[in-house]
């Protein structure tokens, strides 16, 4: 965090509500409503969940992905890791712990860079129930040791 950033923290933690908000509308006013609304999804989403991402932000890194096999972007499309987990049995969300699309990333990284390996030891048929697991194992890591934002450099 920028020391600017911890200062406008500092500062906000002890306005009154009514100044603070002249505060966060002149921000509002200069940086436009669509990105507010972006910083707001972003802020509440932060709230929530321990690991959290945006569709956005999602897409961007998983177009960026550069496999195993050399070959770039996405295994699954969010559409086929979803029916892939459903048909698991699995949960798409956790609260508390990470949203969709933290954890499509986590999937997909987990593919990207280790399923080059697995698939020595695991059969195809069970490639995205294996990364499902191991996605899953990495953002409930319980020392709290992987966290996506800072992975991805979020």
């Amino acid at each position: 965090m920028s020391d600017l950033s911890r200062k406008f923290m500092s500062i906000l933690k002890r306005v009154d509500e009514k100044s603070g908000c002249r505060l966060l509308q002149a921000f509002i006013d200069d940086i436009g409503e669509e990105r507010s609304y972006e910083i707001l999804e972003l802020a509440e989403g932060m709230t929530r969940f321990k690991n959290y991402v945006t569709e956005k932000e999602a897409i961007q890194i998983v177009n960026s992905m550069i496999n195993y096999d050399n070959s770039k972007g996405a295994k699954w499309s969010p559409e086929e890791v979803k029916n892939a987990i459903i048909s698991l049995g699995g949960k798409c969300e956790l609260e508390g712990e990470y949203n969709w699309w933290a954890l499509y990333v986590t999937i997909e990284m987990v593919h990207s860079d280790e399923w080059g390996v697995l698939k020595t030891i695991v059969e195809s048929s069970k490639e995205a129930a294996v990364c499902y697991e191991l996605a899953k194992a990495k953002l409930l890591d319980k020392d709290e040791k992987y966290n996506v934002r800072t992975y991805f450099q979020l």
